[in-house]
């Protein structure tokens, strides 16, 4: 070997060493950077993160716990319920989430609550096929608890897999919302509002005519039924709710009186199903900015109206 040789083979020895330190370094730093968001949100106590982190640490429960799409999120005021009915209340709903995305969740509320009724709000789309998850930041922390992953790897197993397994791939997920979110919520002692989100809007949707059909999702129900068996084997009753929709968005859809049955079926006899859409709320358009999500005041009668029959159990 000659001396250039020589020089040349460590000036690479040199070089890999240097490549190697930035890398794990770069691990070192990308792996902290992680673990302390997650570490922050874990903490969270308001929104969506919030409510998913207060469930995992197992540090909040009502005698009223309201789960659901933003069809609880909206229409259940806990402020009134709790004044209505003197039963603390909290609303566990999620915009744009349906059960097949937060029953994870729920199973994991399951397993300690000492409430006597679990509160699920859906609507007509309940039941429909999904092969997506929504806010998936929000429940990026807690991945590794075996119920929320399997309740999301049922919608989307390839996404969920690698941010399980795959380091930083979560970074892909989160935005400036999420880490606000995070970050502002230890700065917040509690909510207010118990997780209630209240649209003040007026009427905001068209007044077409056209038929709707909701497509049916066998699996959607069978897993639906599954979490209500669970939340049984608790001795505790779900009240399954079919939220309020405005009376001539009632007459668009095609197969409302199937989804009814579907409810009645997932109740059966051990559990409870109110179907406000038999409410006089629904021929009242200036309760409703859509046809399916009433505004504040639509939502403060509702909570009124939901809290009379809940006092009547």
């Amino acid at each position: 070997m000659n001396l250039y040789t020589s020089n040349s083979s460590k000036t690479n020895r040199r070089l890999l060493i240097r490549c190697v330190v930035f890398y794990c370094g770069f691990l070192l730093l990308g792996t902290l950077i992680e673990k302390y968001i997650f570490s922050v949100a874990r903490k969270a106590t308001i929104g969506p993160s919030g409510k998913i982190a207060m469930i995992m640490n197992h540090s909040i429960d009502a005698d009223i716990p309201i789960f659901g799409s933003s069809v609880a999120l909206e229409h259940f005021n806990p402020a009134l319920l709790t004044k209505a009915t003197g039963h603390s209340a909290y609303n566990f709903g999620f915009e744009g989430t349906k059960l097949n995305q937060y029953g994870g969740l729920l199973e994991e509320f399951n397993t300690y609550s000492n409430a006597e009724f679990v509160v699920i709000a859906g609507t007509v789309n309940e039941f429909s096929e999904s092969n997506f998850a929504t806010y998936k930041s929000n429940y990026i922390p807690f991945l590794k608890n075996g119920k929320i992953y399997t309740f999301l790897s049922n919608l989307e197993p390839r996404t969920f897999f690698l941010l399980r397994y795959v380091p930083f791939y979560s970074f892909t997920f989160f935005n400036n919302n999420y880490y606000k979110e995070i970050f502002d919520s230890n700065n917040v002692k509690g909510d207010p509002l118990k997780g209630f989100y209240p649209e003040n809007n007026v009427w905001e949707a068209g007044d077409s005519k056209s038929a709707i059909k909701y497509k049916i999702d066998l699996e959607s129900i069978e897993r639906f039924r599954r979490v209500v068996q669970k939340i049984n084997l608790k001795e505790r009753k779900v009240i399954l709710i079919l939220a309020p929709i405005y009376i001539e968005g009632q007459k668009q859809i095609t197969n409302l009186n199937q989804i009814r049955e579907i409810y009645k079926s997932l109740a059966g006899a051990e559990n409870i199903f109110m179907d406000f859409t038999e409410s006089n709320i629904c021929n009242r358009k200036e309760l409703f900015y859509n046809n399916t999500h009433l505004n504040i005041a639509g939502a403060d009668l509702f909570s009124k109206e939901f809290s009379e029959k809940f006092s009547a159990l």
